[in-house]
């Protein structure tokens, strides 16, 4: 059970605690290695942080990296950043499940925050990182850094209905 916060054109909700975090997990592709960063924010999620994101081929690097034996036997979420400003990133994200990229995924946009944060900002404290996703939502992720572990995490997106209907029983 997920705690909640209605308001009038958004929802604000308390995250599962943050897990298994790890950095710098070398993964071979075809002779290369590339380095993700790793942590389970609900969901398992692989972050690579690139300098161009509309360059990047989600589907076929994502999914390569899905299924590598790193990460067997479940797989992860593969989460392709760019850092915009220093509370500012841009996601795109491959989704197990789905197998292809999403336009958006709350717990990839909590992990591409916190990583984001550990990673290249590190200061202690509260935070609010603004993360933009490919389709064009800019989420909120809220979190409490305390070095080597984040609590209080929350994620804020807006809320709208966009489909009504009745069921006839």
């Amino acid at each position: 059970m997920l705690e909640a916060q209605i308001n009038t054109e958004s929802i604000k909700v308390r995250m599962t605690e943050p897990k298994d975090l790890r950095l710098n997990v070398g993964v071979e592709l075809d002779g290369r290695i590339f380095q993700v960063d790793f942590i389970n924010t609900g969901v398992p999620h692989a972050v690579h942080f690139v300098p161009e994101i509309d360059s990047v081929n989600v589907r076929q690097l994502g999914r390569v990296i899905r299924y590598h034996r790193e990460f067997a036997p479940q797989g992860t979420n593969v989460d392709f950043v760019k850092i915009i400003e220093p509370e500012l990133v841009a996601i795109r994200t491959y989704e197990r499940g789905v197998e292809n990229e999403t336009l958006a995924c709350g717990t990839g946009a909590v992990a591409a925050a916190l990583l984001s944060h550990h990673k290249f900002g590190g200061r202690l404290g509260k935070f609010c990182m603004q993360v933009q996703t490919r389709g064009g939502e800019v989420l909120k992720v809220y979190f409490d850094y305390r070095g080597f572990g984040f609590k209080d995490v929350w994620l804020e997106g807006k809320a709208r209905i966009v489909y009504q209907g009745e069921c006839y029983v």
